[in-house]
């Protein structure tokens, strides 16, 4: 049933709150037409507790909605062709580019972090691909406040790294700054 009136495309998919009419933001991660799609939407309830979320979709002529901008407190999915200099420092740029919408990194000193600052709770998610490995490993990506005060998926070599990808999820209820020892 569905299959007759959602568009191949996904691009007619529109998210309510339980009002019906109040529009929510959403972000579609990953689709292929006609078959599979996967969407994150933004809700306006806190999640402490269940909420109604009605989908829409049957519009032959909707475009797309999808938005990450607007679905999260912080998005880049580096379509733009460069690092966007608003969204992130280049601590060491030494080794960053982007490439086909990707953000390749080929140094193990360079570090890139975001210019926003966040407080928990937050979560963190990457869709990492690791070609080659450091000889010292690596951090992927996850939470840094300083060298002794940081979180994050540490990639340490012990063989041939395989040519996939690795969704990285980081999730914090509280910050609690890491203990100094003398």
């Amino acid at each position: 049933h569905i299959a007759l009136t959602l568009r191949s495309n996904y691009d007619d998919i529109r998210f309510t709150d339980d009002d019906g009419t109040t529009t929510l933001n959403h972000w579609v991660e990953s689709k292929t037409d006609g078959d599979v799609a996967t969407f994150w939407v933004k809700v306006a309830d806190s999640l402490d507790s269940n909420q109604n979320v009605f989908i829409y979709y049957g519009n032959g002529a909707g475009t797309t909605a999808s938005d990450g901008p607007n679905t999260f407190v912080f998005f880049d999915d580096f379509e733009s062709g460069s690092i966007d200099g608003a969204k992130w420092t280049l601590v060491d740029g030494t080794g960053w580019s982007v490439e086909t919408g990707r953000l390749k990194g080929t140094n193990t000193t360079g570090r890139i972090q975001s210019v926003a600052a966040f407080s928990a709770p937050l979560a963190f998610l990457a869709k990492v691909q690791t070609q080659t490995l450091a000889t010292n490993g690596q951090t992927t990506g996850g939470f840094w406040a300083s060298t002794a005060d940081s979180f994050g998926l540490l990639e340490h070599p012990g063989g041939t790294p395989s040519n996939y990808y690795l969704y990285c999820l980081f999730s914090l209820k509280s910050v609690t700054p890491f203990a100094e020892t003398s």
